[in-house]
């Protein structure tokens, strides 16, 4: 049973005991993203997370893998568009050690200007990384096509302009401002008694500034966009497709999950089965749903050969039609439902999977929902509910598209646009 507890400052503290597990899973979760900042400051919070771990004012970096690795623990982070997590998984026994760690690395980083200057050049490496990754490449390309100027148009890793003009100065400047109480959430599942840790902690982060502020708004979701880039060195044509979406309050997630396991979130789905399993078109193609607190976007991605990118979008919008028009069979809705509970209940097996959903739904909702909410809302969806859902999201107009392709191999950008005007509707 999940428990709770706020502190007078406004950190939230969730736990939940599971029986027979020695390990523990933390985290500390902080509700500031890179849709929080501005042009200027693109990229600040995942080059936060990083410099976190080159140390603190009493730990240097060396100093923080030592003690993790002294007692078989792992330590790690991440940023994204609207969270920030540091979290560790170790022995339900030295959970004192993981929440000292943490809470010393958010509330006591050193930020020397020497490290700052030497992650830059980690960072930019990362970014050149991800330059050169199409399939990572043409789905920011996709959100910046749906969410315009908009934060959660552009990559968390930001440029490398604003990464070149950080100092420890701005970097302090902007945790005093976003690293407050009530932005932090620590969530802790495994070998975890609710009442120890809620005194760790509170010995750990009392002290953290109050202060939450008011969320930013996302704007209306753009549709009819399409966006092509070409590259030297690259043999397939890298293509996203997709749409503005169901966020996490909004009741229809459960059908638009539902529509997604269907359409290409799984290996028996229609996409999977017909670009790969019958035509042979592509090894790599799915579906996936995005959902932000207040956002989110409904993605299809393939990669594919030029002389098939035609063909490619041709099946993606029969696939669509179909499901607008005629929706699914009632044998596909109860494999999808199925293959949703079983990955949903899969994933709480581990401590990682339950401090995670802990974090996450009570960020999202203010509350821990619970599980068996959760898997009868999945349960009641119906076909007819499913098709509703398609017909809303594919409706004209609202699709966006990008791709990411080879240059002098044939003029597979005229097709890639031919084929979405005549089979999706651009």
């Amino acid at each position: 049973m999940p428990q709770i507890t706020a502190l007078e400052n406004g950190l939230r503290i969730v736990s939940e005991r599971m029986p027979h597990v020695r390990s523990v899973s933390v985290g500390i979760w902080i509700a500031t993203g890179s849709q929080d900042e501005p042009p200027n400051l693109a990229g600040i919070s995942h080059f936060i997370e990083h410099m976190l771990f080159k140390g603190t004012e009493r730990r240097t970096a060396k100093d923080i893998a030592v003690e993790i690795d002294s007692v078989g623990g792992q330590i790690n982070g991440f940023t994204e568009r609207e969270m920030t997590c540091y979290h560790a998984h170790l022995l339900g026994e030295h959970l004192p050690l993981a929440v000292d760690i943490l809470s010393d690395m958010v509330r006591s980083p050193a930020l020397r200007a020497e490290d700052v200057w030497l992650e830059k050049n980690v960072v930019i490496e990362e970014i050149n990384r991800y330059e050169d990754s199409p399939e990572e490449k043409v789905c920011d390309m996709l959100l910046r096509c749906i969410w315009g100027g908009h934060p959660l148009g552009r990559p968390i890793l930001g440029s490398r302009k604003v990464i070149e003009r950080l100092t420890p100065e701005v970097l302090r400047n902007y945790m005093r401002r976003r690293y407050t109480a009530g932005r932090v959430i620590a969530s802790a599942a495994g070998a975890v008694d609710h009442e120890e840790f809620v005194a760790i902690v509170s010995r750990a982060l009392s002290g953290l500034p109050r202060g939450g502020g008011p969320e930013r708004e996302p704007p209306r979701p753009r549709g009819g966009r399409v966006t092509v880039t070409k590259k030297k060195d690259l043999e397939q044509v890298h293509i996203c497709i997709g749409v503005g979406a169901c966020s996490q309050l909004d009741e229809r997630r459960y059908a638009q999950a539902v529509l997604d396991t269907i359409l290409g979130a799984s290996v028996s789905s229609r996409l999977f089965q017909e670009v790969r399993e019958k035509r042979g078109l592509a090894y790599a193609v799915g579906s996936q749903s995005v959902m932000l607190k207040r956002a989110g976007v409904l993605e299809i991605y393939a990669a594919v050969s030029p002389k098939s990118v035609g063909e490619l979008i041709k099946v993606v919008g029969e696939q669509i039609r179909s499901l607008v028009k005629e929706g699914p069979t009632e044998e596909e809705v109860e494999r999808a439902k199925s293959h949703i509970k079983g990955s949903f209940l899969l994933a709480l097996e581990s401590p990682g999977g339950v401090m995670t959903r802990l974090a996450r739904t009570l960020y999202y909702f203010g509350r821990v929902v619970p599980v068996e909410e959760t898997i009868e809302k999945t349960e009641k969806v119906t076909v007819e509910e499913v098709k509703k859902v398609a017909a809303e999201l594919f409706s004209p107009g609202r699709l966006c598209a990008a791709a990411v392709g080879p240059e002098g191999k044939g003029a597979w950008e005229r097709t890639f646009r031919s084929a979405l005007g005549e089979w999706l509707g651009f």
